[in-house]
């Protein structure tokens, strides 16, 4: 369900500006003037009123009652509306698809690699070890056990 403001401009600066741009706007008009009591030219004034309201909506479709009036406007621009927000979100939903499928690989690859570099690093560490070379093994089993717990402790921290 889409969520929808209302807002109404209450700042001092904003009904400042409003009214500094009428007084401007009458200012420019040019004058009407009339025959006064005494034979004398008077300015007529006039006053004018400004009723502004300000109507904001999130989502994809305004609420019912803005919607009822774009129908009223231009018939059958509902429809096109709702059709309009279906579209949006089957994209949207088949991105987020797209991402998910794309994270698995990427996470199964990642342990495909690392499957690879343990198995290399245990079978040159036993010929190494059978070849009675031993602190080399012992390194290098030794970094490869410590990266792997890291790995899963980071993993769980997640």
């Amino acid at each position: 369900m889409p969520k929808h403001e209302q807002e109404k401009p209450d700042t001092e600066s904003e009904k400042k500006k409003a009214e500094n741009t009428i007084e401007s706007q009458i200012e420019n008009r040019p004058a009407k003037t009339g025959l006064g009591q005494a034979g004398t030219l008077e300015k007529q004034s006039e006053e004018v009123h400004v009723l502004s309201e300000f109507a904001s909506f999130r989502g994809p479709l305004p609420p019912p009652a803005m919607l009822g009036e774009y129908e009223k406007v231009n018939p059958g621009t509902a429809k096109e509306l709702l059709g309009m927000a279906k579209k949006e979100q089957d994209h949207r939903i088949e991105w987020d698809n797209t991402a998910l499928i794309a994270t698995v690989r990427e996470t199964t690859r990642g342990q495909w690699f690392g499957l690879f570099i343990a198995t290399c690093c245990i079978g040159v560490s036993a010929f190494l070890s059978y070849n009675e070379h031993l602190l080399v093994p012992s390194i290098l089993v030794g970094t490869s056990a410590a990266a792997l717990v890291w790995q899963f402790i980071q993993k769980k921290q997640k």
